[in-house]
């Protein structure tokens, strides 16, 4: 009933009294199932890994920091906390009260906020007692992906291209080593627009909604400038390279909505990197047929570079 109407936070350390129902199988599944610490340890050791004092100073462009530990906390737990932080211990003892570290390190690697520095520390008890705890914040999707960013973007949120696994991009000759991904969710989250182009199919006036394809780079960390391009691949391996400066002067959508209905796969979907070709005289004097040759539908995937 508590978690269901309180709700709690991520790092919580919940403080039971003695009985067995407190050690039972049943609570204790529970307790790590919601990813609590739980605040004993061993008998008569109730909050036995409880930060306490954090102090910082500043001397000679450097701060000096001392930390204390009080209760008798798990050694490899300090051990953890004390890298969680980016200090080097020279000396670690057991006795009840601690007073270790006095530590030289560059401003700019120390904690300037209490709160962040806990929640930092909750993290890394979680993971030392078992629990499953981020190792980062970037988001994973949660449903099949859609589209992979490749080539010149940041840190990403997968791995390396699975020979096994990946295989329609293992056959059309892809390789990296990150890349980020999206599923629709990821994708329908970001700032949406409208444009309503004469699509070549059927000479009408469709409106097709998505994103701007400069704020899923953006999204991706993507890094290159205005002399870059993206290569932009269809399921079907059509490929056709945009120089970012067209892509934001025609301002490329990738769009995942077709007259207010998601996009089917075999249709023009689920995503379409498109323009609003009526838009721009020097396209709208093309005929219709000729005015989205950059424009692959069913994009699956984006490979930016220099």
């Amino acid at each position: 009933m508590a978690i269901q109407w309180r709700r709690p936070s991520l790092v919580l350390m919940v403080h039971s009294d003695h009985g067995n129902q407190f050690a039972s199988k049943q609570y204790q599944g529970l307790r790590i199932e919601q990813g609590f610490l739980c605040s004993m340890s061993r008998r008569a050791n109730c909050c036995g890994v409880t930060l306490l004092v954090l102090r910082a100073g500043v001397q000679r462009g450097y701060k000096k920091l001392s930390l204390f530990l009080h209760g008798r906390a798990n050694r490899s737990v300090r051990m953890l906390i004390y890298r969680l932080m980016g200090i080097e211990v020279r000396q670690m003892t057991t006795t009840l009260t601690e007073s270790i570290l006095l530590i030289i390190a560059p401003c700019w690697r120390l904690l300037v906020k209490k709160r962040h520095f806990l929640a930092a520390a909750g993290l890394g008890l979680a993971s030392a007692r078992g629990f499953a705890a981020p190792a980062n914040t970037v988001q994973v999707p949660a449903g099949p992906t859609l589209l992979t960013v490749t080539g010149l973007i940041g840190p990403g949120n997968r791995g390396p291209l699975d020979p096994a696994l990946d295989q329609l991009m293992k056959k059309q000759g892809l390789a990296f080593t990150r890349a980020y991904t999206f599923d629709y969710a990821a994708l329908r989250a970001l700032p949406a627009m409208t444009i309503s182009p004469t699509l070549e199919y059927d000479g009408k006036v469709h409106a097709l909604g998505g994103p701007l394809l400069s704020d899923v780079l953006k999204a991706a960390g993507a890094t290159t400038g205005r002399q870059g391009k993206v290569l932009l691949r269809a399921i079907d391996g059509y490929v056709v390279a945009v120089p970012i400066v067209d892509m934001q002067k025609y301002r490329f959508i990738v769009a995942t909505m077709l007259d207010g209905k998601s996009m089917p796969l075999g249709g023009l979907g689920p995503l379409w990197a498109v323009y609003d070709a009526d838009r721009f005289p020097d396209m709208a004097a093309r005929p219709v047929t000729e005015r989205f040759t950059l424009c692959p539908w069913a994009l699956y995937h984006i490979e930016v570079q220099s």
